[in-house]
């Protein structure tokens, strides 16, 4: 009786492992990237990468996307896209103001999802983040740490996309910032972290 005990405990935990490793392998992974240190200039520029393009293909008509910055204070995001790779490989425009070379301006071609918080940011989950007008026009600024997700539809399944944005960094604070950027081409990873609240919430420092 013990032998077969011990034999049927071998075949559950078989099978539990291999229905895990099923499980794992059609989950498909987070994507992170990690913004180059910003120098100079200052304010408004195109989010820029050291490393591989922000790119994911999507594994159903959703992906969340999440945006996180780093300690310094000051930052701020705008014009956030998602297009497919082949329109932004096809309209890339010289940066003149902020020397970064070439980046996609996603107000010259249509895209897949964009968002220019010109008067709210619904549907984006924040966390030490809040909206705000910025000289008139909307913009979601961070406090230090800070970070914010939104789920983005309208994506079709096996298509790879890239994400962009604007990026404001404080004149005081410019040096070395960092942004991040996380993907699940799933739409799984949630709208920003447990403990996100509504952008209507106080930051933790206000």
């Amino acid at each position: 009786m013990k032998s077969k005990n011990a034999a049927i405990v071998c075949v559950c935990l078989g099978a539990l492992l291999l229905a895990t490793g099923a499980e794992a392998a059609r989950k498909p992974p987070k994507l992170d990237w990690r913004s180059r240190d910003r120098q100079v200039p200052s304010g408004w520029c195109p989010l820029v990468f050291t490393g591989p393009l922000p790119e994911f293909t999507a594994d159903g008509t959703s992906a969340t996307v999440r945006f996180e910055v780093d300690g310094r204070s000051g930052q701020r995001l705008d014009e956030v896209y998602i297009v497919e790779k082949s329109v932004y490989q096809s309209n890339l425009v010289f940066d003149s103001e902020c020397g970064n070379g070439f980046f996609f301006d996603p107000f010259r071609v249509r895209v897949t999802f964009l968002e220019t918080f010109d008067s709210e940011a619904n549907g984006w989950r924040p966390f030490r983040t809040r909206w705000d007008e910025d000289n008139g026009n909307g913009a979601l600024f961070f406090d230090t740490n800070g970070l914010v997700a939104v789920v983005a539809s309208g994506l079709k399944k096996g298509t790879t996309y890239v994400v962009g944005a604007q990026w404001y960094t404080d004149p005081d604070h410019t040096q070395g910032a960092v942004l991040n950027i996380r993907v699940d081409p799933s739409g799984q990873l949630g709208c920003g972290p447990e403990k996100a609240g509504d952008l209507e919430a106080p930051s933790p420092d206000e």
